[in-house]
């Protein structure tokens, strides 16, 4: 973990001529690093071993989900749907699409967030992630925050050798927000903060409709519960999300 941060903080040192040639893999791209042996240390292979270790996280992480989708107690016996596979994520996430960054906030001299100082200036807005999960490192600086359901905004405060989870609208689309995604925010509070997100998606055809229970009454069903078994698949969720996201942007400028 330290050498990823490491990686990040020699990156953002380096002259911005240096930093603008390295090249970031495209969305379509696969990053089914498994067995890669890179040292993940920030060396000159990119960090792929440390992409690696979170690819294999993500597995765990995705038999943990389908796991606790496994155990219906209002099941077919008592009138609901079928329980999830426990493989279910796993077996659609062998060649997933996934992003690692590395993330600078500089210091800001004005760190009044016009709360009385108590959130300090916005690095990052609030926003929730388009994905199915990011798996966050942070450093000691801290400024993460997420939002509870009561509204209020509770800091994720950096614990030594720990990760963040962030669950993203894809996933929370996925099981008809059994999941809810997680709406999250970066203050700053003085000093160089720097953090390494790594956001998993899962394989680019692999098609994501909501895991309805059967014998929904019209009414509660989700907007995408749209009763014919359809759905999009995780590349077309990504791309309309991202076309979204940069058009909203170009009406503006």
């Amino acid at each position: 973990m330290e050498g990823a941060m490491d990686a990040a903080r020699r990156f953002f040192r380096l002259d911005l001529e240096t930093k603008m040639r390295v090249r970031r893999r495209k969305m379509r791209d696969e990053c089914d690093d498994r067995d890669n042996d890179d040292d993940g240390g920030g060396g000159k292979g990119g960090g792929g071993g440390y992409q690696a270790e979170l690819i294999e996280l993500s597995d765990k992480l995705l038999l943990a989900l389908g796991r606790s989708l496994n155990h219906d107690p209002n099941g077919p016996s008592g009138g609901g749907g079928a329980a999830v596979a426990e493989d279910y994520f796993v077996s659609r996430s062998r060649k997933p699409m996934c992003t690692l960054r590395l993330l600078h906030y500089p210091p800001v001299d004005d760190c009044d967030g016009g709360d009385g100082g108590a959130s300090g200036s916005l690095g990052c807005g609030a926003h929730t992630d388009y994905g199915l999960f990011t798996i966050l490192q942070q450093d000691s600086i801290g400024g993460l925050q997420v939002r509870n359901r009561g509204g209020r905004w509770i800091d994720a405060k950096p614990l030594k050798g720990s990760f963040v989870i962030n669950v993203g609208d894809m996933l929370s689309r996925w099981t008809n927000s059994e999941y809810a995604s997680t709406v999250h925010r970066v203050v700053s509070r003085g000093g160089d903060r720097y953090s390494v997100p790594f956001f998993f998606n899962p394989d680019f055809d692999a098609v994501v409709k909501p895991l309805r229970k059967e014998g929904l009454e019209e009414s509660e069903r989700g907007p995408d519960d749209d009763g014919d078994g359809g759905g999009q698949t995780a590349l077309e969720i990504l791309k309309d999300r991202y076309n979204g996201t940069f058009t909203k942007i170009e009406m503006k400028s």
